[in-house]
Order: structure tokens, then sequence, then C-alpha cells
């Protein structure tokens, strides 16, 4: 478990990586009105093959970064979080590398005060893996209606890569590169996502 304090302390995050069958989570802690630290939510995910979620964390200023090691056979997660003004937090990115073998990217994560950098270790390939904050990153939605058959759909835009979008449905949330990638407008899921996909 990890716990990750923000630089004018007043947020914490605390990973929980055995909570709900192992699929793990992270709970944040805020300052209220009276300077007291308070329990704000516990964040699971969807997100399938997920284990151990909250293993490693970190904050910045307005995100959260929490691994998630032993996802999808020891392959490993980060999920991204953004920090609202009040301190809750909702979730906002899941990073994957691009690779099948086993790495556990997301056994330590390391955010810049600023929150314009976000180191993630991976040591079973001897990896540090760099990500800079994009500020200008587009904001939009798409909404499909999923029939179970068609995998490859066509968004309103077209993101940088699979890993800057979050894929939702009612009962999941998709994984890049494990569950979609993105060639420009164009996003192709590896099984045709069923109805409830949102």
């Amino acid at each position: 478990a990890a716990v990750a304090i923000s630089s004018d302390n007043k947020f914490v995050i605390a990973g929980m990586p055995g909570y709900n069958g192992n699929v793990g989570a992270i709970t944040n802690y805020a300052i209220n009105y009276e300077d007291n630290l308070v329990e704000n939510l516990t964040l699971s995910t969807l997100a399938n093959a997920t284990i151990g979620l909250g293993s490693s964390a970190d904050t910045g200023i307005d995100y959260v970064v929490a691994g998630a090691p032993d996802s999808n056979g020891s392959i490993g997660y980060a999920f991204i979080y953004i920090k609202d003004e009040f301190g809750s937090i909702t979730e906002s990115q899941i990073l994957r590398p691009n690779i099948n073998t086993s790495g556990k990217f997301g056994y330590s994560v390391s955010m810049s005060q600023d929150d314009r950098w976000l180191y993630i270790g991976a040591p079973e390939n001897n990896t540090v893996y760099v990500y800079a904050l994009n500020s200008n990153r587009l904001v939009a939605n798409t909404s499909f209606a999923a029939d179970g058959i068609a995998s490859n759909y066509t968004l309103d835009f077209a993101p940088d890569d699979a890993e800057s979008i979050i894929v939702n449905s009612a009962t999941k949330t998709f994984v890049p590169y494990k569950d979609y990638y993105v060639s420009s407008s164009l996003i192709t899921f590896h099984t045709p996502p069923y109805r409830d996909w949102e």
C-alpha cells in the first residue's frame, strides 16, 4: 500500500491494493473548512484484469497517479485522476505500456509537484517510463450504440494516442492497448464492445 501527501499538506491519497478482491482502490483525504483532514471517497475501477490498484501512489497539484503493477498478467497499469478545488478526484486516464510482456508497470510512481512530469517504474523490464503533461489536451465526448459485432468506430476528434482518452461503458472501463487502440480518429476494439458501451 502507498500513501502520498500533497506539497501544500491539504490532500492525502492512500492506496488499498487488497480492496474488492484484490482489484484495489485509492482513498483521498482533504482538508475541510475546520482545517481537519477528512476522508472524501474511495475509488476502485471497472478496468478488466486490474490487480492491486493503490500499490503505489503520488500526487501533484491537480493530478494523482496510482499504480496497479500486477494487472493484466503483471504488464501493469497506472491510473490518473484529476483533483478538483475541494479535493475530490475523478478518474481521467489509464496508462499501460504498448507491450505484451510482464514488466510490473506501475510498481513505482513519482509525479513532479507541478504535475508536469510523471515517472512510472517497470522493474521487471528495467524501465522507467516518462510522461509529460499535455496542458492543451482536448476535452471531447463521443457516444456510440455498440452492437457486439462492430470493432471499429470513428471518433469526432483525433486523440494523440490510445492512452490520451478514457473509454467507459456502464459496466467496464476499457484499457488502452489491451482492449483498444487508436489511429487518427478511428478507435478499434480487440473484441467488439457490447450494447452498454457509451
